[in-house]
């Protein structure tokens, strides 16, 4: 990424514990993000992407009294929301399947388990900005194409497989 454009990208940090959010906020900024606002919980931070939408949300899953599951929904399908599209990755300690599950039925972009370390956090961060994902929308989920990683002939072969 080049270094010119990071700090244009605003980014919202949804986390209820402070330690996490600066930490959160240093990680970033060690990266050359410095547009960077925080929000105490889901609520705190959809009131915060009406208000100024962002170019990236990273959220926890478990925070209250409005959790990141919740913030996804709002972001993916509120009437209000700004952006629909923004990326969105999770950083939670939830990483058991049905935890990841519903995050991505949600609509998230990516997951990051805590603790993650510098370099997983930039990987992340890079993939998402050099290599936008399509949205798809069916009758019961608005977000990003799940088949990113399946090669083009491959998700072919399935659908003739299919027919």
């Amino acid at each position: 990424m080049a270094p010119s454009v990071l700090h244009r990208i605003r980014i919202i940090l949804a986390d209820d514990q402070a330690e996490i959010r600066a930490l959160g906020r240093q990680m970033l900024a060690e990266l050359g993000f410095t547009n960077v606002e925080c929000a105490v919980d889901g609520y705190d931070a959809y009131r915060k992407f009406v208000m100024k939408p962002a170019s990236l949300v990273i959220t926890d899953l478990s925070m209250s009294p409005v959790d990141g599951l919740e913030l996804i929904r709002l972001i993916r399908t509120a009437p209000d929301s700004p952006n629909r599209y923004v990326p969105i990755i999770v950083l939670s300690c939830n990483t058991d399947e049905e935890s990841v599950a519903q995050a991505r039925d949600a609509g998230i972009n990516d997951f990051l388990a805590k603790p993650m370390s510098l370099n997983t956090l930039y990987s992340h961060l890079e993939a998402l900005i050099a290599r936008p994902q399509n949205f798809i929308k069916t009758g019961s989920y608005f977000g990003p194409n799940r088949r990113r990683h399946i090669p083009a002939q491959r998700v072919h072969e399935r659908r003739s497989m299919q027919a």
